[in-house]
């Protein structure tokens, strides 16, 4: 069985730092703009030029790949979290507060809050994303409780 540090230790680098260390890149080496880019941009003292996005494959990437993403990161933190707290039906819960917080992040910048842009396809993604998670996370959940 594995120990509580290795579990913590494997699952947070498999389904949080990961995700979210691939989307900050792909959206920094595409030349995104947003609010993390351009404080890492400001950091290291240069901003690199955007990647043509002329090829659609390159702009899907950039523009749901990274949302993909953050948003398994974020799903699967939460559903951690509230399996720790022993929280009754942590999956439907945890999808419930990632699905609020995704929309709350993606709706933001039409409410003057953040600076980005809306896209309903975003949306989408993310929704996608978080219930992948949720599969993903309860397949290795389980697997770490059988062994």
């Amino acid at each position: 069985m594995l120990s509580k540090v290795k579990f913590y230790t494997s699952y947070l680098l498999l389904f949080s730092f990961i995700p979210l260390l691939t989307g900050l890149l792909i959206y920094f080496l595409s030349g995104s703009k947003t609010i993390i880019t351009d404080y890492i941009s400001e950091c290291l003292g240069f901003q690199l030029k955007s990647i043509s996005t002329d090829s659609s494959i390159l702009l899907f990437f950039r523009n749901y790949i990274c949302d993909f993403l953050w948003a398994f990161a974020v799903e699967s933190l939460v559903i951690l979290f509230l399996i720790e707290m022993n929280i009754k039906y942590p999956g439907i819960v945890s999808v419930i507060i990632s699905l609020v917080f995704s929309i709350f992040i993606e709706v933001s910048p039409q409410l003057g809050l953040f600076h980005g842009t809306f896209d309903k396809y975003d949306i989408i993604f993310e929704i996608f994303a978080i219930i992948f998670s949720l599969k993903i996370s309860n397949g290795f959940l389980r697997r770490f409780r059988n062994e």
